[in-house]
């Protein structure tokens, strides 16, 4: 499900969902122009940037693992990235323009364009469900100096509720099967080695730093941003959303599962993917 932000300025991607990709077993093989938006992997009405020399690629001889791009901005290139080389891996619309585009990868670059804007509907930002409350902790009730600490305040329950400001989590820190609530403050990930399973964070009056997290199935909804390093791994299913507010993606996905993905809808000014490894 590709995503979008018409704003000139503005960023929208799906960063992974390869379903759609292998739903038109023709895109990736026979077709230069991509006639819809399922094409797509990421998809911007605005503007696009890539920072990192990102690899849209995956693996070279595999063209159901590449993420097609299509942007109907300016379309800026601050590195050397990979793109599909199965049909067009950059597809511009008809106000697309390309501002830097590396002599490294100027001669390969397979582009595409097509005359008229393709339509891309913004995915709504809306919470889960929470359900029962299994326990509110207030921030002056625990220190949260190290995992032992973490285990001690949210092992054990399924639903907990955060109150009184951010909550910080130290190195090692290690959550599985879970929902945190955060009433108001953000949510800060210090130090390394954290691992999130079956988790859903909901940050209902800030912003998230996921730091190196590794993530299986994490879900984060945000009210205003999430960033993370480029240490920061993901894997099955998992979800970043804000609602005003930008998402800085600095990580990768640790499979190429046709299964696997990680949606990403910002409602915010920009996604910035900044894929290291993988896409």
């Amino acid at each position: 499900m590709p995503t979008n932000n018409s704003s000139s300025s503005s960023f929208a991607i799906d960063a992974l969902n390869s379903l759609s990709l292998q739903g038109d077993i023709r895109s990736p093989l026979e077709i230069n122009a991509p006639r819809s938006i399922s094409s797509f992997a990421i998809a911007s009405g605005g503007t696009f940037t890539d920072n990192a020399s990102s690899n849209f690629a995956g693996v070279l001889s595999n063209p159901f693992d590449d993420a097609r791009v299509y942007a109907n901005g300016a379309v800026t290139l601050n590195g050397i990235p990979t793109f599909s080389g199965f049909g067009n891996g950059l597809t511009l619309g008809p106000t697309g323009t390309l501002q830097n585009v590396s002599a490294a990868i100027a001669g390969s670059l397979k582009l595409g364009t097509v005359a008229q804007a393709i339509a891309i509907d913004i995915p709504s930002y809306s919470l889960p469900t929470i359900g029962t409350v299994d326990r509110t902790i207030d921030v002056s009730q625990f220190a949260l100096n190290g995992a032992a600490d973490v285990a001690g305040a949210f092992g054990g329950f399924g639903t907990i509720k955060w109150t009184g400001g951010s909550l910080s989590l130290p190195a090692a820190t290690v959550l599985k099967n879970l929902t945190i609530v955060v009433e108001n403050g953000d949510v800060n990930f210090n130090g390394d080695r954290h691992l999130l399973e079956n988790v859903r964070l909901v940050v209902l009056n800030g912003s998230v730093n996921l730091g190196d997290v590794q993530g299986q199935n994490l879900s984060v909804y945000a009210a205003r941003s999430i960033h993370m390093n480029q240490g920061a791994r993901f894997s099955g299913r998992s979800f970043l959303g804000t609602q005003n507010g930008d998402v800085i993606f600095n990580g990768a996905t640790s499979t190429i599962e046709a299964k696997d993905y990680v949606k990403v809808i910002a409602h915010g000014d920009e996604v910035t993917p900044n894929f290291r490894t993988g896409y």
